[in-house]
């Protein structure tokens, strides 16, 4: 072998190794994370707002494992604060952004004081070639202490990115971190229907009169040709959640609220068929195949990423067990919100700074989602833009 290989084959080699101590020490670094200096972040700036109006009871039906019950003791609205996609990273190349997601939580809950607080997934982020680290036990350790601080009641569904790939953590593990916290109501579901977090949250007025229900199911993360979706028996628990629900409250059936993460394919269908209609805010029409259809407010600024599949005749399915309204995240440009065949579905606005490339210098998507219940069982939804200094749009409805 001649000196000019052994040279090159020698450089080659020292390449290889010098990067190869960079990745090294790297790694460390990235596994770790910033979670030390954004958990004490929170800990520094995050106020406490206790809200005090509420009976909370965690464990009201001895023989169901998938029920809570929150009691609203001053007969005023129940207001729910939508949060959506916060994406927390807690990676040594993210600390800004991590801390001006946290400010964008604080700052949407502070302008709403809201009685509870649903998080539609993705709050974590283990995603090692966007976020740049997987530790979600960091990402959780933040998370959970960021609202339990906060002190508002707290509950969440999981998204595609919370427990996935090569997050440190898994769903059943950061379920168990996140009930610890006593703020947090939430429940694992029972353990024969798919997915996690599959739960009933009964909301009662001041006189113990129920008002609506809101059902907290698991979407799950990727499966079929991409997204997953919400599995058939799932759909049979809803059945038979909503008809217990009807039982607590003297068999007189209550309206429903469906929180999840990935949206179901009438999100797609609604808009389409609000653009085929050409429909302007506040304007209602009627499909060609007999769909009604109420355009809200909102825009599409990305394709609807849909689950894979659905279960046959879902959305019926969900109509006659009482779902008046269903709200989820994922896609991150989408903020609509279209009543369409008897359900309203509303995207909430999302938090994200790190997921989509750029979107940290992007604000008209960035905002959190106002659900006002009232004693009546009626209901308003509105949107707490960033660009509108996180207060509530009074014009929507």
């Amino acid at each position: 072998m001649s000196e000019k290989i052994l040279m090159l084959i020698s450089k080659v080699v020292g390449v290889i190794l010098f990067f190869g101590a960079i990745i090294g020490a790297l790694l460390p670094a990235l596994y770790r994370g910033s979670g030390d200096e954004i958990y004490q972040y929170v800990l520094d700036t995050v106020p406490s707002l206790v809200n005090d109006e509420l009976i909370i009871n965690k464990d009201p039906y001895d023989t169901r494992q998938d029920f809570i019950t929150v009691q609203k003791l001053d007969n005023e609205a129940f207001k729910i604060l939508q949060l959506s996609d916060i994406h927390i990273n807690c990676s040594v190349l993210t600390v800004d952004l991590d801390k001006r997601a946290i400010d964008a939580v604080v700052s949407a809950v502070k302008n709403t004081m809201p009685d509870l607080i649903v998080l539609t997934g993705d709050f974590l982020f283990p995603n090692i070639h966007r976020s740049w680290s997987i530790n979600s036990e960091n990402m959780a350790k933040v998370v959970g202490t960021l609202f339990d601080r906060l002190g508002i009641p707290w509950t969440f569904v999981y998204g595609n990115h919370d427990a996935a790939g090569l997050g440190t953590w898994s769903k059943d593990q950061l379920s168990e971190y996140f009930l610890s916290f006593e703020s947090c109501l939430f429940k694992k579901g029972q353990s024969n229907i798919d997915g996690q977090g599959n739960f009933v949250i009964e909301l009662f007025d001041g006189d113990g009169i129920m008002d609506s229900a809101l059902v907290m199911m698991d979407s799950h993360g990727y499966g079929g040709s991409y997204y997953d979706h919400i599995h058939a028996n799932q759909v049979d628990w809803y059945d038979e959640v909503t008809g217990i629900v009807t039982q607590h409250n003297g068999g007189i059936a209550v309206p429903s609220h469906l929180f999840c993460h990935i949206p179901l394919q009438e999100y797609v269908d609604a808009w389409d068929s609000a653009v085929q209609l050409e429909l302007s805010v506040g304007d209602s029409g009627i499909t060609e195949d007999a769909k009604t259809v109420h355009y809200y407010w909102g825009t599409r600024g990305e394709r609807s990423w849909v689950s894979s599949a659905q279960v046959d005749n879902l959305y019926d399915r969900l109509k006659k067990g009482g779902t008046v309204a269903i709200y989820c995240g994922h896609d991150h440009l989408n903020n609509f919100s279209i009543e369409y065949d008897g359900i309203r579905l509303t995207y909430g606005m999302s938090i994200d700074y790190t997921a989509y490339i750029g979107i940290s210098t992007k604000t008209a998507q960035r905002g959190a989602t106002l659900i006002t219940i009232n004693p009546d069982s009626t209901y308003i939804v509105q949107q707490v833009p960033a660009d509108n200094g996180w207060k509530v749009l009074d014009w929507q409805k």
